[in-house]
């Protein structure tokens, strides 16, 4: 996944270079900037997460947890369901509404812990995403008469 978004990366500047080589640089000299982060909003997640459970664990690029947050909402609730009973005499009848009650308590537990933590699982991604932006940290675009060049230093380590 690091790979791609390198490449991703590398991409979007060569394509942005074609375009801003000559503004960007003066005649023969090189210029250096970052690599463009794309940085995500810790509200947009929490907003995510308040529509659906796991939504902003989603959009905050950690798939296991939202998908493992979602499904443990949605299996809560039918176990719930599954385990709630009627049980009828000649007379009347009575609805055990105690599984059902226990499921929706995990479920909403599960969607109030998906809300409360989807803003730092979003700081978290922005972190990660900063710190390969500064590993990506110099472009060089140089642009004469004749020769239009891009080059990326990658470290090693």
């Amino acid at each position: 996944m690091l790979k791609s978004l390198a490449g991703l990366i590398f991409a979007s500047l060569a394509l942005i270079s074609l375009f801003t080589a000559p503004s960007l640089a003066q005649e023969g000299k090189p210029t250096q900037a970052t690599a463009p982060a794309i940085i995500k909003d810790p509200g947009t997640a929490i907003v995510f997460s308040l529509l659906v459970p796991g939504g902003g664990q989603i959009y905050a690029g950690k798939p296991g947890k939202g998908t493992f947050i979602l499904l443990g909402s949605v299996g809560a609730l039918a176990l719930g369901a599954a385990s709630s009973s009627q049980t009828c005499t000649l007379y009347s009848c009575a609805q055990d509404n105690t599984g059902l009650q226990l499921g929706a308590a995990a479920a909403l537990v599960l969607w109030g812990y998906s809300m409360f933590t989807a803003g730092a699982d979003v700081r978290e991604y922005n972190s990660k995403i900063s710190e390969l932006a500064k590993r990506i940290s110099y472009i060089r675009l140089t642009h004469s008469e004749r020769i239009t060049g891009l080059s990326i230093i990658l470290p090693l380590n």
